[in-house]
């Protein structure tokens, strides 16, 4: 792709955030293996996400770990999570089959690629590596759970939780760039545990 295209993701701006502050994403400064284990060196250049606990105690202290980035390249939308959990045996995988959710535990990212708070895409990824997508309009009143588009994700269950990484090619986003070139984006990203109903997200919820 034309070195051009760089400067089209620079930026991504929380949905529905309190703050208008845009986050600036991190290019990735090196390969990725697209494996479910975000252990290569570029994941360590680029910053944790802030995260507050939703559910079940509003801006709670989360009962496990979590640490979610998300970075891009020349042609690609970029996440990784490390989901840590203290009873990894429990750790729910209830479904294999792409677009089913049974209460698995899961991370879901909402991009809003015009930046309209009006439609999303919603990209779903279960612990055992399911993967759910969703067009939402109408300011997510409305959903279509048929839309599939291209993008890969991978994940790994080990005794410290469950680990993820996601590539999302931006033709299947499709954006707008404004007159300096960049392209500001609607993120929010939920981590689910789900047998405890404990979900963190991203943006922070301040007080």
């Amino acid at each position: 792709m034309h070195r051009s295209f760089l400067a089209l993701l620079l930026v991504a701006q929380s949905a529905a955030a309190q703050s208008p502050a845009p986050l600036h994403l991190t290019r990735l400064a090196g390969e990725i293996t697209l494996d479910g284990n975000p252990a290569e060196a570029a994941w360590r250049d680029v910053p944790a996400l802030p995260l507050t606990m939703y559910t079940p105690v509003f801006r709670g202290t989360p009962t496990h770990r979590t640490e979610i980035r998300v970075a891009y390249d020349d042609e690609h939308l970029y996440a990784a999570g490390w989901f840590y959990d203290t009873d990894a045996k429990r750790i729910r995988i209830n479904s294999l089959y792409r677009d089913r959710w049974n209460g698995d535990d899961a991370v879901a990212f909402y991009i809003d690629a015009f930046n309209d708070n009006q439609t999303a895409k919603w990209f779903g990824l279960t612990a055992g590596g399911t993967r759910l997508d969703i067009l939402l309009s109408d300011d997510g009143n409305t959903s279509n759970n048929s839309w599939d588009t291209f993008w890969d994700a991978k994940t790994t269950v080990t005794d410290s939780g469950w680990f993820a990484e996601v590539r999302i090619p931006f033709s299947s986003l499709g954006f707008r760039t404004n007159a300096d070139g960049a392209a500001v984006m609607g993120l929010t990203v939920t981590r689910l545990v789900s047998r405890l109903g404990d979900r963190v997200t991203f943006p922070r919820i301040r007080p």
